[in-house]
């Protein structure tokens, strides 16, 4: 009974259990069927909701997808809103460049957007360098992600941001996958195309045949058959064939020692036998000669049997060989074959690895949050793929969704053109239009469900298209927006910042204005500070302030020393006080620019440097309270210093909070039919089967982009300036296509580059702008874009988005001015002269007199082109005012007034002005409106205006608002009293006048210069200028170090003549005084060493080892290789030792034997001496290597020795070393006959510049040639005159043919020069580097990409199309010569009429007489000969 007892009680516990777990497992499934039926529910309702409204939404949408698709969100937007569509979703593949775009489109026609993207995805994708990279293992697939709510964008955006790739498009793996998205049910993800997660799955057999395909082609291209086994066949053809020659070798040796029987002895003995006998051997030899004659018949035949076995064996060794090779080849790659072969899976394998990948991504994003996507575009791939993920997502329970990868708004022709053009450029070959490419368009409901119905059954469309309308309802962004302002002083309240912001004001008054801020400076400042703060802009204006106040802590560091400190601020200031480094020479951060410099508070801080009240700048120009707008203050900073900034900013805010913005390149006219130009030849291409029309339309691209005027954002469908027959304007398209209405392919690629116009080809990153956020990281509110090129990351939005997402932007300008200046002042400082450039007056009489109005303007900010030039010479200026003038107006649109203005300025016509009134305001501009300001104050002084009020006028005229100016316009002329404004009649002003004036002000703004802008510009000339007067060495020499060569333009030349037009000699290189880079010493310019080719690496040392006494201790000291030490000699820096550098170079072998074996036993002598004491400890051959080493001595004793016979080897080594150091120091250069050419020639050579001399030294100035200086060149030139200082030859792209592109060079200027076919094939045996000729032809504006280094439009620049060419005749000289140097016979054979005139001095009568007779410029050749004028 007990033991039933104990029996009976596990039982029951185990039965309650039991049915509790069962109670358990039921109550969790009912719960789990309750929330499925909920969520099924909700769906259903969701979707009922969305039926009221739009009976489908497309999911997949692509927009500026580079080079695939370039769909405005305008344009989609519009289309939707039209078909009756409700939402955008935007899902480019890799970016998500146009999210805000699409948001603003969206929002102009009333449909709700969903962000998100259609990423690359691989489950093996690997970081390396913080960068993702793909898996070749693996394929890349497609991924769709839609954000449901703002914490899915963001997941998103940090998601795409993680992401990177070098090439700036996003590959996510698991980890990112599981990091951003994993139970986070914010995202909505589709499997995407026929490419994406699930589909290439299914695929992955056909991914494999396609790898094994590859091989066979590459096998196939390299001859390499994929059967071997006829290798054995020809192995056993090969030894049989060898068998049969060793046979017959052996059969052929026989038969050779057979033919070598003699039988003479035999036939001896025959007498002495009996006749029987001898009968018998008689018939025996007869039997045997006759073996021996068949032997002897056989020889020849077996010898040539075996030649042809050995030569049937020797091809087939060959083809053995190749044989053995192609199977070892063939082996590898049947391996590979054989390696893919075995990834083939088996139906149910894939089917069960598809179930796998859908059971992934349903597990990371969510029930009801992974959809499998199904498209359909005619292709028999998709009814395949599609319907085995319907079959496998309904057997898994996840919802279908149906899409159409929209990649064209409509299938019109045009569109399709469009993205044909844009796919030719990215593989650079025609890919003709599949049936496929027609259906990628924006497709009406109807339209989907006849395609759709064409592969799926109806319940399948169904659901797939109610899907659509779910997805579109759960997804509602609201893109909340908060500001990421950075401040500068984290944790601290306003109120400090306040008073940190009030103390750095009154420390800029004490250092500005140490007797305190007059009255009126202090009244704007007060309006100033309070518009700052009611806006919240302290904190912005102290960020700004503090990186340039760390810009200006290199300033104390010399050049050279930079890259050797610390970034962080207070170790910098540590390591400048360690060195001594405390005294401000250089300026690494400039007066800014832009509407900021109008701002005192600005001044005050130091971010700029002009006073705006002196000039009349006004700051609500920067900052306007009526006008509620982010600040804009850009800075200079030197580009040496520039990047070390950004990366002070990176450490002081942290490095994910500070990035760059992204630009987006989109095709302008120009650059339009350049690439329409290129597709249409790889069309021809394709279309004849004939490569040579590939690149065959670049120079007609050329030619219809010259007749494009050169004009900010001008389109195909602006209205030019000129009307039609009928007397109505004409669009640029219109124009082109009547210009070339003769020319068939012209007009083909105009049309293909009007539909090309807009397109996205790049994404880039804006030159100056840095975001820096509040310590929010900045992908937490933007995705991120890596931008390889620059090797930083950049906003996936532009400046004006940035600021749409709550971010500042900040200019981080690079200015090489700033580096020219640097570059000067330190060399002044070796003078002991260290100007204050914020301090220097600013009415230099010299300055404008002897640079400006001289146009002696090469590195001076602005003013360096050939127009402006010009116009220098024409304007004289005479005043900073002018100077401003000139920034403003020079370029297109106010320059049309320049005249006018330069006829009231030198008292041609007096100034008129429509109103009295308007005299205070553009009395300083000689009566003509120049700047933004000046309209500004002509509303607050005529009409009454606030100055706040003036600058929203001046924007709508910018802008074009024409219903705001029609209101604007009675306001100004009548006035508007809600506003306070009493109106121009009002204030006594003709009503007529003041409607004139209006207009012209309208007309005005449309190319208006902000004059804070241009004063800015103007002072960073001025200074360029004053120091450049002042100082024309050092100033020139710093602004060679910074003439940066392009392919297109180089500086140094024109440099070089204007150092010698104002008198500064420009010397080479000298070893003695020259540094690495150009210098100054007695007043002229040296050379930099490092300039000299193939010295760059020697510079530095043999500037630390000089000064050098000769050319022996030049030999001696410097460690400079052979090369070095020869292109020194050519460029004359070794000049100092010996005038004749040929004497040098043929010298220098001798030298350096001597010299090394001079070193060499001096080393030894070292070693040895340094040795001796020590070689007692020393107990082997190693120990005695080991001390040698051990000392730092070079290893000259190998085997122990004793120290009687080491002192004896040392004292016959001092004696050797005494002699060797006299024939070296005996060594002499022994004179050698140079000419002047020769020497020019060398320096050319080795320095890429003519330096001492010139070949257009010999000829007079291009007037006395009857040719154009080049520096006057215009549009009428069709003579100019020069050396050829360049040449590079190509060939035409369609004949073949050469042609070049030269450099000419005169004593004015340099000029490009084309020199095409035909005019080549005319003028060939003149074009070569060198040669000075005169150029006939015609002068072209070349304005492709002009711009200056702040990206601000440059008027364009002559080049030359030459037609033919001459020798110029060399203008005569006076020269002497010694009577030793030259024969009367020599002098006979170069006698010419009107030629040189020589004078002998006869080295023995000590008497000099004129020549009877002149000669050629052979007179040159002469050694000694002294030219006289």
């Amino acid at each position: 009974m007990l033991t039933k007892e104990y029996n009976v009680l596990p039982w029951a516990l185990f039965l309650s259990l039991t049915y509790n777990i069962i109670i358990l497992i039921y109550l969790m499934s009912w719960r789990t069927n309750k929330q499925k039926e909920e969520n099924m529910n909700e769906r259903i309702k969701v979707i009922e909701e969305m039926k009221k409204i739009s009976d489908y939404e497309e999911t997949h949408l692509h927009s500026k997808d580079i080079f695939d698709c370039d769909n405005p969100a305008e344009d989609v937007c519009k289309r939707l809103s039209e078909i009756g569509r409700k939402t955008v979703f935007l899902t480019q593949h890799g970016v998500a460049a146009m999210t805000w775009d699409f948001k603003n489109a969206a929002k102009k026609y009333g449909l709700k957007f969903v962000p998100g993207i259609e990423t690359y995805f691989q489950h093996t994708a690997y970081k390396e360098n913080g960068l993702m990279q793909k898996n070749n293992l693996e394929p890349e697939k497609h991924l769709i992600l839609h954000a449901k709510n703002d914490e899915g964008w963001k997941a998103i955006s940090m998601a795409i941001s993680d992401g990177q790739r070098e090439n700036g498009y996003c590959l996510m793996n698991d980890e990112i996958l599981n990091k951003y998205f994993l139970g986070n049910n914010n995202v909505v993800a589709t499997s995407a195309c026929i490419s994406g997660v699930i589909a290439t799955v299914f695929r992955s057999n056909e991914f494999v045949e396609r790898e094994i395909a590859k091989i066979r082609r590459a096998m196939e291209k390299g001859g390499i058959s994929s059967n071997v086994s006829n290798l054995s066949l020809v192995e056993d053809k090969f030894n049989n064939l060898n068998q049969q020659l060793e046979e017959k070798k052996s059969e052929l040796e026989k038969m050779k020692k057979l033919s070598r029987i003699k039988f003479s002895a035999r036939e001896k003995i025959l007498v002495s036998m009996d006749e029987l006998m001898a009968e018998a051997e008689r018939q025996r030899i007869e039997s045997d000669k006759a073996e021996v004659e068949d032997a002897k018949a056989k020889i020849p035949v077996l010898t040539e049997e075996i030649k042809k076995l050995r030569t049937r064996i020797s091809i087939l060794k060959k083809e053995l060989k190749q044989k053995t090779v192609d199977a070892e080849k063939s082996s590898v790659f049947n391996e590979k074959i054989l390696e893919l072969e075995k990834k083939k899976k088996t139906e149910e394998e894939v089917l069960e690895e598809a179930r796998k990948e859908m059971e992934f991504f349903n597990n990371i994003f969510g029930q009801d949050n992974f959809f499998a996507e199904i498209q359909y575009h005619g292709m028999q791939e998709e009814k395949v793929i599609y319907n085995k993920i319907v079959n496998l997502a309904r057997s898994m329970n996840i919802p279908l969704v149906a899409a159409n990868d929209v990649h064209t708004v409509t299938n019109s022709n045009e569109e399709l053109l469009k993205r044909m053009i844009m796919k030719s450029l990215r593989f650079e070959k025609w890919e003709p239009l599949q049936d496929a490419d027609r259906e990628l368009y924006i497709k009406t409901t109807p339209e989907m469900r006849a395609m759709f119905s064409h592969v799926f059954e109806d319940d399948v469309i169904e659901e797939a298209f109610d899907n659509t309308l779910y997805i579109a309802g759960i997804c509602n962004v609201d893109f909340k927006i908060t500001n990421h302002f950075p401040k500068v002083f984290k944790g601290k309240s306003e109120e400090y910042t306040n008073d940190v912001f009030m103390k750095e004001l009154q420390d800029g008054i004490n250092r500005l204005y140490p007797a305190g801020l007059p009255t009126e400076y202090q009244e704007r400042l007060n309006r100033e500070i309070e518009i700052i703060k009611k806006m919240g802009y302290v904190d912005y204006h102290l960020v700004v302030q503090d990186f340039n106040r760390y810009a200006a802590e290199y300033d104390s560091i010399p050049p050279e020393e930079i890259e050797n400190a610390p970034i962080e601020k207070e170790a910098l200031r540590a390591w400048k006080l360690e060195r001594g480094f405390t005294t401000p020479v250089g300026i690494a951060n400039g007066t800014g620019r832009g509407s900021a410099v109008g701002s005192l508070v600005c001044q005050l801080l130091g971010i700029t440097h002009l006073d705006p009240i002196r000039f009349e700048l006004l700051f609500e120009r920067f900052l306007n309270p009526e006008r509620v707008s982010l600040p804009d203050i850009d800075s200079d900073i030197s580009n040496t210093i520039r990047p070390r900034t950004i990366e002070y900013v990176k450490q002081k805010y942290g490095e994910d909070c500070v990035v760059g913005i992204m630009t987006q390149n989109a095709q302008a006219p120009r650059g339009a039919i350049r690439a329409a130009a290129r597709s249409y030849g790889f069309f021809l291409a394709y279309k004849n089967n004939d490569e040579s029309y590939r690149g065959r339309f670049l120079s007609l691209a050329d030619k219809i982009a010259k007749a494009i005027p050169s004009k900010p954002g001008l389109g195909f469908n602006t209205k030019l300036e000129k009307q039609d027959s009928n007397g109505a304007e004409i669009t640029l398209y219109a124009d082109l296509i009547q210009k070339f209405a003769d020319d068939k392919t012209a007009n083909t690629i105009i049309k293909w580059a009007k539909v090309f116009e807009n397109c996205c080809t790049a994404y880039g990153s804006h030159a100056a702008g840095v975001v820096i956020t509040d310590g929010t990281p900045v992908k937490e509110i933007v995705p991120l874009r890596y931008n390889s090129k620059l090797g930083i990351y950049t906003t996936q939005c532009n400046m004006i988005e940035v600021e749409e997402n709550g971010m500042l932007k900040f200019d981080f300008l690079g200015l090489k001015t700033l580096d020219i200046v640097t570059d000067c002042k330190w060399k002044l400082k070796e003078r002991g002269i260290n100007p204050e450039p914020y301090r220097i007056p600013l009415d230099n009489k010299e300055t404008f007199e002897k640079v400006f109005a001289q146009a002696h303007t090469n590195s001076v900010f602005q003013f360096e082109s050939k127009g402006m030039k010009k116009m220098l010479k024409r304007f004289e200026p005479s005043s900073f005012e002018d100077l401003i003038i000139l920034v403003s107006m020079f370029r297109p649109g106010p320059m049309q007034y320049l005249d006018s203005v330069m006829d009231v300025k030198h008292g041609r016509k007096p100034v008129q002005y429509l109103t009295p009134e308007l005299e205070p305001i553009l009395g300083k501009t000689y009566g003509a409106i120049a700047y933004q300001e000046q309209v500004m104050q002509i509303f607050q002084k005529l009409a009454g205006y606030t100055l706040g009020g003036a600058d929203m006028v001046r924007r709508y005229m910018s802008k074009k608002k024409m219903e705001k100016l029609e209101l604007e316009r009675h306001a100004f002329i009548e006035g508007d009293p809600d506003r306070g404004i009493r109106g121009c009649v009002a204030n006594g002003i003709n009503y007529d006048a003041a409607s004139k004036l209006f207009d012209e002000m309208t007309n005005f703004a449309k190319y208006a210069f902000n004059k804070s802008h241009a004063a800015a510009y103007a002072y960073n000339s001025y200074v360029s200028g004053y120091l450049k007067e002042l100082y024309p060495a050092e100033f020139l020499a710093g602004a060679m170090n910074w003439a940066e060569k392009t392919q297109a333009k180089d500086p140094l030349p024109e440099l070089l003549i204007e150092a010698h037009e104002v008198g500064v000699k420009v010397l080479p290189p000298n070893v003695n005084y020259s540094k690495s880079k150009f210098t100054v010493h007695d007043g002229k310019i040296l050379f930099g060493l490092a300039s000299v080719k193939e010295v760059a690496s020697a510079a530095k040392t043999i500037v630390e080892n000089a000064p050098y006494t000769s050319f022996h201790d030049f030999i001696a000291r410097s460690k400079a290789d052979k090369t070095s030490v020869i292109n020194l000699i050519k460029a004359g820096a070794l000049d100092d030792f010996n005038v004749n550098r040929k004497a040098m170079l043929d010298s220098y072998d001798a030298f350096k034997t001597a010299y090394a074996k001079l070193a060499k036993k001096e080393t030894y002598i070292q070693t040895v001496t340094e040795i001796l004491p020590k070689l007692c400890l020393c107990g082997s051959d190693e120990e005695l290597v080991e001390k040698q080493k051990e000392l730092g001595l070079h290893v000259e004793l190998k085997k122990l020795t004793t120290e009687d016979k080491l002192q004896k080897s040392l004292e016959r080594a001092k004696e050797a070393a005494i002699e060797l150091r006299t024939a070296f120091e005996s060594l002499t250069i022994t004179p050698v006959i140079e000419t002047t050419e020769e020497k020019l020639a060398d320096e050319k050579e080795v320095l890429g510049y003519y330096v001492s001399g010139s070949p257009l030294d010999n000829y007079g100035r291009p007037e006395e040639l009857s040719a154009t200086p080049i520096s006057d060149m215009d549009a009428n030139t069709t003579m100019i005159f020069g050396l050829i200082t360049n040449v590079e030859i190509r060939q035409s792209k369609k004949t073949g043919n050469d042609m070049a592109f030269i450099v000419v060079q005169d004593q004015t200027g340099t000029a490009n020069v084309n020199v095409f076919q035909k005019a080549y094939e005319q003028n060939k045996q003149f074009i070569k580097e060198g040669n000075v000729l005169l150029f006939s032809g015609k002068t072209d504006l070349d304005d492709f990409n002009s711009s200056d280094e702040d990206g601000e439009a440059l008027d364009a620049e002559y080049k030359f199309t030459l037609q033919k060419c001459f020798e110029a005749k060399k203008k005569n000289g006076t020269y002497l010569v010694h009577s030793n140097a030259v024969s009367m016979q020599e002098l006979e054979n170069m006698k010419e009429d009107f030629g040189n005139t020589v004078y002998i001095y006869n080295v023995e009568t000590k008497q000099t007489e004129k020549l009877g007779f002149t000669v050629s410029s052979k007179v040159n050749e002469i050694c000694g000969i002294t030219k006289m004028s």
